[in-house]
């Protein structure tokens, strides 16, 4: 599923750079919405494909770094 691997990219990218941007351009509803989406991230853990599994690792490592760097709210 090339686009599936292409979108997720593109959500490992935006992850990681909510980490590093002034909060104010982030959308206020985009920690909640992280958080609905968290879920279904970690279902793709479990995914057939190996580059499913490391675009969802990757995603979550973004957002573990975010956290423990106290921007959890923003990434």
């Amino acid at each position: 599923m090339p686009c599936r691997r292409t979108v997720l990219g593109l959500v490992s990218v935006l992850t990681a750079e909510a980490g590093r941007v002034d909060g104010k351009f982030l959308a206020p509803a985009r920690a909640s919405a992280w958080d609905q989406a968290v879920p279904e991230v970690i279902a793709l853990l479990a995914a057939p494909e190996a580059k499913i599994r490391r675009a969802a690792a990757g995603i979550l490592e973004h957002r573990a770094r975010a956290a423990a760097a106290g921007t959890a709210a923003r990434a």
